[in-house]
Parts: structure tokens; sequence; C-alpha cells
């Protein structure tokens, strides 16, 4: 949230977009080089795309017929509307397309995750910066600061808003990540699943809603192995019926946790573990029954436990492991997402302990040729 898109807005029925455009240069400076440290051609690249993006603007105001110094309001709301809109599509499509080259995601699915639903911000940003325009005016410069105080409370109040909820998941995290480290058998766990995870989900062709989703889920669904007895989770041996039990309640109480966080992954932390032949627990969900993105964290999570040692066995050998996903496959496992799980590998994006890529190069070549085909 931010208010300096409205004074944009004003200032280029005022100024004009080349005066504009300067006035505006020392923002990104301030912002991105001072105060954020960026480095230098993100600072560029902010001047650059801010520049473009008003002198866009301010081309399309003046060929509406929009005039510098409106004197007659009626005339000027077409050609400001349009305007503002100009300004909101150039501003967000050059930042979609700088994160498009740096990060190899299509600038489209970048757009609609990230700025689609900031029409509503531009909505309510386009009529203040008309208000600002005809308050200097009819009224003169001071009236601005007295039509901006009550919105620059109201985004310092939001601010404070995102920066408690941010606390928030960034303790239930450290909640994850002091699990993992707890347990010297687990330790990144987590954070592995979680990555994996992620590319996954990309293979597939995952919304970048979905990928998101999935890669949080995967950082949190063992948070509710924080309930159970330590004793039960560093067992040297097998679990009895009751130990299995316990441990079935981990999904649950972990949806519990993560109850109410956005983007919502109660349902994904509740299905993890479900089956795709509908044998696993809490609920025996099966095939399309289970988020997608469950089924993609069950085979993530299941690959990284089996390569990892545990207290009642050591690792399994990658190439074991990419055996058992192949027969479990359409049983225990999604077939697609087991595919395209061996796609990620074969292309050697996987996120593996270091301890595990030499003999992750031992099997890479084979898997081309032997990648699984969908069984349902």
């Amino acid at each position: 949230m931010t208010v300096t898109s409205a004074l944009y807005f004003a200032l280029i029925p005022l100024y004009g977009p080349v005066v504009t455009a300067w006035l505006a240069i020392p923002g990104p400076i301030v912002l991105s080089g001072i105060i954020k440290r960026r480095h230098l051609y993100r600072v560029e690249f902010n001047i650059l795309q801010l520049v473009l993006s008003i002198g866009l603007a301010g081309f399309v105001y003046q060929y509406l017929g929009g005039e510098l110094m409106p004197s007659n309001y009626g005339q000027t709301i077409l050609p400001f509307t349009c305007a503002a809109i100009t300004f909101f599509l150039a501003n967000t499509i050059l930042v979609s397309i700088a994160i498009s080259l740096m990060e190899k995601i299509s600038p489209f699915r970048i757009w609609w995750v990230n700025y689609s639903w900031t029409s509503v911000d531009l909505l309510a940003l386009g009529p203040l910066g008309f208000l600002l325009t005809l308050v200097y005016t009819q009224i003169g410069p001071w009236a601005v600061f007295i039509c901006l105080a009550p919105i620059i409370l109201a985004r310092y109040s939001f601010k404070l808003y995102m920066d408690l909820r941010q606390s928030y998941l960034n303790s239930i995290t450290a909640l994850s990540a002091a699990l993992d480290a707890s347990d010297p058998y687990t330790h990144g766990h987590s954070n592995r699943v979680a990555l994996n995870a992620e590319k996954v989900a990309r293979e597939i062709g995952l919304s970048e809603g979905k990928i998101e989703r999935v890669k949080f889920a995967g950082q949190l669904h063992d948070i509710g192995k924080i309930g159970l007895d330590i004793a039960i989770l560093n067992k040297p041996g097998a679990l009895n019926d009751g130990d299995w039990e316990e441990m079935k309640k981990h999904p649950a109480k972990g949806a519990e946790i993560v109850k109410g966080l956005k983007p919502p992954i109660y349902d994904i932390v509740m299905a993890h573990q479900e089956h795709y032949d509908g044998t696993g627990y809490p609920a025996k969900l099966k095939e399309e029954q289970i988020p997608i993105e469950a089924r993609i964290i069950h085979v993530c999570d299941a690959f990284e436990a089996m390569t990892s040692d545990r207290p009642y066995r050591p690792a399994l050998p990658i190439s074991k492991a990419v055996d058992e996903l192949k027969k479990e496959a359409g049983r225990q496992f999604d077939p697609k997402v087991v595919e395209a799980f061996l796609k990620v590998m074969e292309k050697g994006e996987l996120t593996i302990e270091s301890e595990k890529k030499r003999k992750f190069t031992e099997i890479k070549k084979s898997l081309t040729k032997d990648l699984i085909a969908p069984t349902r």
C-alpha cells in the first residue's frame, strides 16, 4: 500500500509528465538505494520503469485532451482515468517482466498472482489523485497535506498489521525449523521438502497461487509433530500400534496450528499423509479427493525421509528410493506427481543434502529412459 501513485496521478495534470518524472526520481534513490541498500542495477531499473510509466500515463492524458492546470474537471475525468490505468499497467507489467527474466517464470503468471488484485488499489488511488488535483487548484497546496494525512495514517496502520502477520508467520516457521533442528536426523527436512515441492508443482504446471501454497505448506507440513512425544519421534525401533495412533494425529494437529494463515494451507497440511489409493490417514481420502498440493508434498516428503538416516534405519540409496516411488505410483503416490518428481530429478534441480549429491549423480543419467507413465 502506497500513496505515491496518487501523487503522480495528481502531478501529471498539474505540471505534465516531464516535471512529474523528475520529481519522482528521488523516491527510488532514497527508498531502494539508501534505505534498503539495493544493488545499483535495481535502483536504476526502479527509476527507469517509474519514469517510463509516468511518461506513458502523461502521453495518454494529453492525447485524450487533458489540459495542464485544468479548469473544466468534467472534461478531465476520462483522460485522467485512462492515464491512471496506463500508469498502473505499465508499472506492474515492467516489474513482472523483470522478475520473469530473473526467475524464469511466465510474466503473465507473475502479474496475475501479484498484481491482478491491486486493481482495487487503483480504484482507490485514481480518485484520490483526482481529488488532490482538484484541492490543489481550488484551495491551495496546503490543503493537499490535509487530504493526505488520513491516507498516510491508514497506510501506517496497514503496515503495522502486515508486520504483525509476518511476525506470526515467522514464529510458526521458526517452530518448524526448531523441530527439525532438535533432531539431527531431520535437520533441514522441511526446507528441502518445501523447495522440492515447489519445483515439482512448477513442473506439473500449477498456477503461481498453488505453487505458493505448496512451498508454504511444505515448510510447515510437520508442524503438528511439535505436540507429539519426543520419545516416539526418536524411537530407535519400529513403532507399536499405540505409537502409530499417536503419530497419525500430527496432520490434524498441524492443520489446527496453521488454521487461518494466508495463503490458506489448512487442507494441505491435513491431507499430506493421505495415500492415492485411500489407505492413508487421517481421513482415508483417495485420488482427486486429496488436494494436488498435498499429493506433491507427500511424494517429496517420502523421498526425503527414505534418503535420510533415521533412528530405526540408515538412509536408503537414492536409486532404491526412486524404485520405491515407482513401485508405489498408483498406490501410495499419485503417478502424475511421481513422474513430475523424476523429471525434476533428471534435470538436476532437486535440493538434496550434500552427502547425497555424490550418490545422486550415479542414477541421474538413467532416469530419462526410465520415467514412469501414469497408470490411471
